[in-house]
């Protein structure tokens, strides 16, 4: 198995000294990851684990060291749980998330289960963290499950079915992925199953009664998000781009008419524009084309004034905020997206040290549940929130109480209100430092409830 930066295969003689450093000798490991702890390498007795076909190895692609390991067990039937150790030098780049994400689609597409599941020590948020950007959600809570280092340890089991692992687009109303090999739509709880004619350009559209809808001159929904799954757009016969979400609204619209073609289908988007911005469009030409303030734009000014007391409270704080209201009506991600443009402008053009390099068009998002943006924040884990603020680098003197009192002031209806999208972070020079040591972070968070959004960045850096 292979991701962008790391290899999975079994283990070898020769990865002793490697899964001793970075397994069974570091403590860190040991604290959130079961495991028998070896003073020595002389001591160390590495022969248990070779040969086993359900545990491999994590290996950086760049060297084929051993920096990690994952395996899967109570492997009857439908369903397995899975498990994972990595090295604390490995901490805080992306490399469990790649791994786990990887290793779910083994067991669901290779090893045939049907469900997969994961646990963690009970507020260790970096496990958590990893899980929910691996598209799992939470299952149960099992306190003091087991006795470990001669503590009772809490477990908290989160899973995530075949269905839900091949998901690759969802923004609460279009879920569209593939499952057992079929392509799928799930538009306001409807769902559509998505094939195509072996030798023409037809889609086939199922609904869930057996009646089927063909689109003549279309898409084949399998390269279509193979496309969406990397990021990038696919073009149809007329000449127009789609994105997944654009491809959402086509499908739903053609459901149930029988037979048409992909140009009457495209009557969805009415007057929308067929050409989609150049992905090296910057965040600085997103911000001319939605100024801020006026008809259509996006409204800093005056909206500064609505939490800037609470925010001088604490000078110390390495996470920056910014308010942003849109003159347009809220239309979902695109919306977000817009809102990260303005915060890019009001931040990054000149934040007193001179400009930040940036070009937002590039960053892509998933979204989360509004309660994982106030969670506690896990030592050795992803940066969250609660950890950027309370936990910086070089510390500072707040307490949970000071993060509360924040978040209270910027969210006052409380997280059901909410609608969170957390970015990547590797479109802008800002977030260099912290992606190379402590971790960096960028939330967009609209509250329906106000109808504004607030822009959450950090990057914790020496």
């Amino acid at each position: 198995m292979e991701t962008e930066r790391l290899v999975i295969d079994r283990l070898r003689r020769s990865d002793k000294e490697d899964y001793f450093k970075n397994i069974s000798h570091d403590k860190k490991v040991l604290e959130t990851f079961i495991c028998k702890y070896a003073e020595t390498l002389e001591e160390f007795d590495f022969e248990p684990y070779l040969g086993r076909d359900e545990l491999f190895a994590i290996r950086l692609k760049e060297t084929g060291r051993l920096i990690g390991i994952i395996l899967y067990f109570d492997g009857d039937g439908d369903s397995c749980e899975i498990g994972y150790g990595l090295g604390s030098a490995y901490w805080n780049k992306g490399y469990a998330t790649e791994a786990v994400a990887r290793f779910i689609r083994f067991c669901f597409e290779e090893k045939g289960f049907r469900t997969v599941c994961a646990s963690f020590f009970t507020g260790n948020d970096a496990s958590r963290r990893v899980m929910e950007k691996c598209g799992m959600t939470f299952e149960r809570f099992s306190p003091k499950e087991l006795t470990y280092l001669g503590v009772e340890r809490d477990l908290t089991y989160y899973a995530i079915s075949r269905e839900d692992g091949g998901k690759v687009f969802d923004d609460g109303r279009f879920t569209l992925g593939e499952s057992a090999g079929e392509a799928y739509l799930i538009a306001d709880g409807k769902r559509y199953a998505l094939s195509c004619h072996p030798f023409e350009p037809c889609l086939y559209i199922k609904d869930e009664s057996g009646a089927l809808t063909v689109v003549r001159n279309a898409f084949d929904p399998q390269a279509a998000l193979a496309a969406f799954a990397r990021g990038e757009t696919v073009e149809s016969i007329t000449g127009r781009e789609y994105d997944a979400l654009d491809f959402c609204e086509a499908v739903e619209y053609a459901a149930g008419r029988g037979e048409i073609t992909i140009d009457d289908a495209e009557r969805v988007f009415g007057d929308r524009a067929k050409k989609k911005p150049s992905r090296a469009e910057t965040a600085n030409d997103l911000a001319e084309e939605y100024p801020f303030g006026g008809d259509g734009g996006i409204d800093l000014a005056g909206l500064a004034a609505e939490f800037p007391a609470v925010c001088d409270k604490y000078p110390d704080s390495e996470v920056d905020h910014v308010i942003v209201k849109d003159d347009l009506p809220y239309a979902g991600f695109a919306s977000h997206r817009r809102a990260l443009g303005a915060a890019c402008r009001e931040l990054f053009d000149d934040d007193g040290d001179g400009k930040w390099e940036y070009d937002a068009a590039k960053a892509r998002a998933r979204k989360l549940g509004s309660a994982a943006l106030f969670a506690a924040g896990g030592e050795g884990g992803e940066l969250t929130y609660r950890g950027a603020f309370l936990s910086p680098p070089y510390g500072n003197a707040y307490a949970d109480e000071d993060f509360d009192d924040l978040a209270a002031a910027l969210f006052p209806n409380g997280s059901d209100c909410l609608e969170v999208f957390e970015w990547t972070t590797d479109w802008s020079d800002y977030f260099d430092g912290g992606r190379e040591w402590w971790g960096a972070l960028c939330l967009t968070v609209y509250d329906r409830s106000l109808d504004r959004f607030v822009v959450i960045i950090a990057s914790a850096t020496d």
